[in-house]
């Protein structure tokens, strides 16, 4: 019967065979083995440590806000002052001065007019576009969706307005394939063999640049003197997988 009793509150283990390599939290594997053998442990209704944790972090929050209230009041009190400041000055001026009102001259107008064009002016699809930004895209097999998705949030943190940028499916994708025809040529017109050739070719199986899946591609390729360029690897379509 004692026997019995002690049994009784030994822990009825039902965890997994494998649990203590499965486990990742090291306080987990403290608390399954101390109710495996002495059961010094027990379970509360609240995680002290995490509520400690938790009140450290609100007192932080609290301070850094109290600290950026006490610095945009005292920005409103320097401001209060300056234009206190302006309006003694004005009425200084308007009693011992009586010239006429200041009107701009025609070039201060246009030379401002030019500047506010300029500041205003949209990026245009070139510069936002550029090989740097669409290879990446291509390499990681972004979609155009899916990049503009990702180029608003950049766009914003980075101090732009998005309605500004030229930012859309379309437009990434034809400056995507812009930049692809513009990177051929450059390759073409840079190769300029002066050896003889040997031309190869055969079929491989490939991902899927645009997409999901892998697709038959014919790799051709021609080497000699030591170097090897590839001149192409068009999809075939006799056997797409």
């Amino acid at each position: 019967m004692a026997e019995f009793s002690e049994q009784l509150n030994q822990l009825f283990d039902i965890a997994h065979v494998d649990a203590m390599s499965k486990i990742k939290i090291e306080q987990d594997k403290e608390f399954l083995n101390d109710q495996r053998n002495d059961r010094k442990m027990i379970m509360t209704t609240e995680d002290k440590e995490l509520a400690e944790k938790q009140q450290r972090s609100k007192d932080r929050r609290d301070k850094e806000e109290e600290r950026k209230r006490k610095a945009s009041l005292q920005s409103a009190s320097a401001a209060d002052a300056n234009d206190s400041d302006d309006g003694k000055s004005s009425d200084v001026s308007d009693n011992t001065d009586s010239c006429d009102e200041y009107t701009p001259s025609k070039a201060f107008k246009s030379s401002a007019t030019q500047l506010m064009a300029q500041t205003k002016k949209k990026t245009s699809r070139d510069q936002l576009f550029n090989a740097d930004v669409t290879s990446p895209l291509d390499r990681n097999k972004t979609s155009s969706r899916e990049a503009v998705r990702l180029m608003i949030p950049i766009a914003a943190a980075l101090g732009h307005d998005p309605n500004d940028l030229p930012i859309s499916r379309n437009t990434i994708q034809r400056a995507r394939t812009s930049a692809r025809h513009e990177m051929s040529k450059a390759i073409m017109d840079n190769f300029e063999p002066i050896c003889p050739l040997v031309l190869h070719w055969d079929g491989k199986i490939l991902p899927e640049i645009v997409g999901e899946g892998s697709i038959d591609r014919l790799p051709v390729l021609v080497s000699g003197d030591g170097m090897d360029k590839t001149l192409g690897c068009a999809k075939s379509e006799l056997r797409n997988c």
